[in-house]
């Protein structure tokens, strides 16, 4: 499960487990705490669109983030 907010970044729990692991924009995670949409894709991919951040894609839920920003 995928939960984003508008100031804490994006949280993931996975399925086999009740730990809740958040992914913010400090070291590899996210560039920006202000979420606004999460998309996956046919591929598994999260698509992760933040506000004035840009985009952040993480192939699985072990992956760190790979981030695409606006110019």
């Amino acid at each position: 499960m995928w939960v984003s907010t508008e100031g804490l970044g994006v949280w993931m729990m996975p399925r086999d487990s009740q730990q809740i692991h958040p992914f913010r924009a400090a070291g590899a995670g996210i560039n920006s705490n202000a979420i606004a949409t999460i998309y996956v894709d046919k591929e598994d991919r999260k698509w992760v669109g933040t506000l004035r951040g840009g985009i952040n894609i993480v192939e699985n839920s072990r992956n760190p983030f790979r981030k695409i920003s606006f110019l």
